[in-house]
């Protein structure tokens, strides 16, 4: 298994954060993704890899699908987006990202965009995200493999 670089597995324990469990109304269907570039081609080992890191790693759904008034993940809108379940620290409140962007689709991102802001934590804008988001390290390989799982979620 090839080695996974500088990831951390519980990425919010260092901003010292809580989930905030919300009544929140159902959300509503999202429109339709834009669909990834005809020329991108992607192995199943590739989305499988990424699948992994996406799920099993970086948590990513915590934060970037919604949940319900149970504060539950609605599976259904997964990697949809919607608001980030997680208090904001103290001294952060100008400083946090409250919405999560959708990444079912990788409609926001090309492939190189998304590599850059996961092996470097800078943004396709310059910028480095806003807290919660974890400043990611990975390898060049690994992130081009989560590009390809996001690319193939609906």
């Amino acid at each position: 298994m090839k080695r996974l670089t500088a990831l951390v597995a519980a990425p919010f324990l260092a901003w010292g954060v809580s989930l905030a469990i919300s009544a929140a109304e159902p959300v509503a269907a999202p429109a339709a993704a834009t669909p990834p570039p005809a020329a991108a081609h992607y192995t199943a080992e590739q989305v499988e890899r990424g699948r992994y890191l996406v799920e099993g790693v970086g948590m990513c759904g915590q934060c970037h699908s919604p949940r319900n008034a149970q504060g539950h993940v609605q599976t259904e809108f997964f990697l949809h987006g919607g608001p980030v379940p997680l208090l904001t620290p103290k001294g952060y409140a100008d400083k946090w990202a409250y919405k999560a962007p959708r990444l079912a689709g990788l409609p926001q991102h090309t492939d190189e965009q998304l590599v850059k802001l996961l092996t470097t934590g800078v943004n396709r804008d310059g910028k480095v995200p806003a807290p919660p988001m974890p400043p990611f390290r990975m390898s060049a390989e690994d992130a081009l493999a989560v590009a390809a799982y996001l690319r193939s979620v609906p």
